[in-house]
């Protein structure tokens, strides 16, 4: 049977897999890709809201992730905003809820 290393098993001993060559493996949510007119703007507002970096691998594209972030720590799901020209014809397909402990942030979240 063939192995595969597991995202914590940096040993190289591996897991064993079974005929569908699944067994054993872990997943995680590593990126979320959400689709926006102004990809430049939103990943503004998200990087402020969340206090992660901005960056971006294209025109049209916006990366977001924490500062330090080397892809794929587990540390973080990682937000692609990339630009969509065609207009918005039904209700948001994805809802991100944030959490803090900050007194600050969320007096100013409860302004917004």
């Amino acid at each position: 049977m063939p192995t595969f290393d597991t995202p914590n098993d940096h040993s190289g001993s591996g897991t064993t897999a079974d005929s569908t060559g699944l067994s054993g493996m872990a997943t995680r949510l590593v990126q979320i890709n959400m689709k926006a007119r102004d990809d430049s703007a939103l990943g503004g507002f998200w990087a402020e809201a969340l206090g992660w970096e901005v960056s971006s691998e294209g025109p049209g594209v916006t990366n977001l992730e924490p500062e330090g972030f080397v892809y794929p720590d587990p540390v973080a799901v990682c937000v692609d905003l990339i630009v969509s020209p065609e207009p918005k014809t039904v209700k948001n397909r994805v809802h991100v809820d944030l959490a803090t402990t900050s007194a600050p942030i969320r007096r100013r979240w409860s302004r917004a």
